[in-house]
């Protein structure tokens, strides 16, 4: 029985995608995207409770 794991095998690296530089633009842009995204849905939270004053009128943007 051979073991899936030999000692020869080196070991792996966690951070080489990041050394692709196609990769890396694609991470950098999706955090970017993602964190643009919160904050359009916590402006226009904010924006409804402004024109509101109703904290119940700001549960349905989600």
């Amino acid at each position: 029985m051979s073991d899936s794991h030999s000692a020869a095998e080196a070991p792996r690296d966690p951070y080489a995608a990041l050394r692709v530089p196609a990769y890396r633009r694609y991470l950098i842009g999706n955090t970017l995207a993602n964190i643009g995204r919160q904050a359009l849905g916590l402006v226009a939270t904010w924006q409804i409770y402004r024109w509101t004053e109703s904290a119940p009128g700001t549960w349905r943007t989600g």
